[in-house]
């Protein structure tokens, strides 16, 4: 395969040269492939912050400056499609850095947010692949509880 610009293409294969659907015994295949020179490291810490580290593929050095799109998925009912949201554009720092501190608010049980990753550098871009998961879970603290235990000199039940 020759090479090719960066950007995004769909490999197709089929066992019929026609990639023709109707014959039987025929298969085809689609892949989605991103051509990029960017690479990415994420990292959530104990924070369920969300740490970045984007590099150049070809030489492992940091990107700086490169901007990193945060997007969440949400089902939109009146349409019964999920729509991409823009959550937040961080830029990386001169190590290829960027963080995405949690802005859950803390809810009564529990809360999350699951979202994708766009990177941006110069000419070239990258969609991530992988939804990345940010939850929020209600502490409990423990509570000291008394137990009784009675003890007593006759056995309570009797069989007859």
């Amino acid at each position: 395969m020759p090479s090719v610009e960066h950007g995004f293409y769909v490999l197709m294969a089929s066992t019929n040269s026609n990639f023709n659907l109707k014959n039987d015994g025929n298969a085809v295949v689609i892949n989605q492939v991103f051509v990029s020179n960017i690479g990415y490291i994420t990292k959530a810490n104990s924070n369920e912050n969300f740490e970045i580290y984007v590099l150049d593929r070809k030489t492992s050095k940091p990107l700086q400056n490169a901007t990193v799109t945060l997007f969440k998925r949400e089902y939109n009912y009146q349409s019964g499609k999920y729509i991409k949201i823009k959550v937040t554009k961080l830029s990386t720092d001169s190590n290829g850095y960027a963080q995405y501190k949690n802005t859950l608010k803390p809810a009564e049980t529990y809360s999350s947010n699951y979202f994708l990753v766009e990177v941006n550098y110069k000419d070239d871009y990258l969609v991530g692949d992988e939804t990345y998961y940010q939850s929020n879970y209600k502490t409990y603290e423990e509570t000291p509880q008394k137990t009784v235990h009675f003890f007593t000199d006759r056995a309570i039940y009797r069989p007859s």
